[in-house]
């Protein structure tokens, strides 16, 4: 015995007898239904269903973003994203930063909440004037990995050099 769901019990409400609600599954069971007509007068012969099983959903997120949207070489890169899971697992996020299409640095944020952010760092020191920077992220649920997902190219430009005084002698 246990106690069903605010939102099972509304849908009973609604005479949606149909309908299983999502609160009310969990991945890897095994569902089925037995019918048994009756047409008002006495029952007739039970009827089962196949069996569903309650798979899991990918993980996912959005698009990453880097920040700044224009860089220079003294810059600190922050790649930003936003996940997912129809599940509501909690989720690792796997970020990988590319410098001009090679691996440079990898980076985990683990236990993310469905809904929220989750976001990464590359220091200065990890690329240079005129290189493309891409950040590529996927989302793992403790089940399954999602798809990578790239951000768009960042041109990293040259910083430009500043005087605060100028001072001429005679």
């Amino acid at each position: 015995n246990r106690s069903l769901s605010t939102a099972q019990v509304l849908v009973l409400y609604q005479n949606r007898t149909d309908l299983i609600v999502s609160d009310e599954i969990s991945v890897g069971e095994k569902w089925y239904a037995e019918v048994t007509p009756n047409d008002g007068y006495e029952d007739g012969v039970t009827v089962m269903s196949n069996n569903v099983t309650i798979l899991n959903t990918l993980p996912d997120v959005t698009t990453p973003i880097i920040i700044p949207s224009v860089a220079y070489t003294n810059n600190t890169l922050n790649c930003s994203i936003n996940y997912t899971d129809s599940d509501n697992d909690n989720g690792t996020i796997n970020f990988t930063w590319y410098n001009n299409n090679v691996s440079i640095f990898n980076d985990s944020v683990i236990n993310v909440v469905s809904g929220s952010n989750a976001s990464v760092l590359l220091g200065s020191g990890n690329f240079s004037k005129d290189d493309v920077v891409i950040c590529s992220v996927r989302a793992y649920d403790g089940v399954n990995y999602g798809s990578w997902k790239n951000s768009s190219e960042l041109n990293i430009s040259n910083f430009v050099p500043e005087m605060s005084s100028v001072l001429i002698n005679s």
